[in-house]
């Protein structure tokens, strides 16, 4: 038996609705696996940063500790300066109460 030329349009209409369907699940497939993929790509990245700032970390702790040496040494030179000029103050002191 031939369909009705109404239940002929029905099916396809039903088949483009699930061709249609179809179409919109391959398109969000396939955006979700160009989003998986640049995920992937930022972990690789970061993961490579990460793996850089490792090697880069002996270095600028290094950098670090001679900064702190460099530092503390001025701080040194600052005191003793301190101390001189309150002794010449003081001397200047002494001289002028005579």
């Amino acid at each position: 038996p031939k369909p009705k030329p109404n239940q002929q349009q029905q099916q396809s209409q039903e088949q483009q609705q699930e061709n249609e369907g179809e179409k919109k699940e391959e398109q969000q497939e396939q955006q979700q696996s160009k989003q998986s993929k640049q995920e992937q790509r930022e972990q690789q990245d970061q993961e490579q940063q990460q793996q850089q700032a490792a090697q880069e970390d002996p270095e600028k702790q290094q950098d670090l500790q001679h900064a702190q040496a460099i530092l503390d040494a001025l701080k040194k030179d600052e005191k003793v300066n301190q101390k001189r000029q309150m002794a010449k103050v003081r001397s200047k002191k002494l001289e002028k109460d005579w």
